[in-house]
């Protein structure tokens, strides 16, 4: 009898620790999908990071291609004007030249 007694109290605690260890290897399984989870989680975020920093350098080169450009046309068209000045002063010296020598003829013929 107390055999009996004493192999049911060990079969309630291996029974008790059967159940223990598999809470135990269920928590386990639960905290491996968890951190799979996170780790999936992770290599997501960081994926769109990436993308992103390639989104922002994409619209930099962009900006830049653009600045670039629109320098480009500037240096054309200041040089484009500073021509047309230089073109423009010879023209107005040449007018303010001939109208030194018509004034010198019109004063010799004054003279005369």
């Amino acid at each position: 009898m107390e055999l009996c007694t004493i192999n049911n109290t060990l079969n309630s605690k291996v029974d008790r620790q059967t159940e223990e260890l598999k809470s135990s290897y269920s928590e386990i399984e639960m905290l491996r999908k968890l951190v799979q989870e996170n780790q999936h989680k992770i290599a997501q975020a960081r994926e769109k990071n990436r993308l992103s920093v390639v989104v922002v350098e994409s619209k930099l080169e962009s900006i830049d291609a653009d600045r670039q450009s629109q320098l480009a046309a500037l240096h054309t068209q200041l040089a484009d004007e500073v021509r047309l000045r230089s073109e423009l002063q010879e023209q107005l010296r040449e007018f303010e030249d001939n109208i030194a020598e018509k004034e010198a003829e019109v004063e010799f013929c004054i003279q005369s």
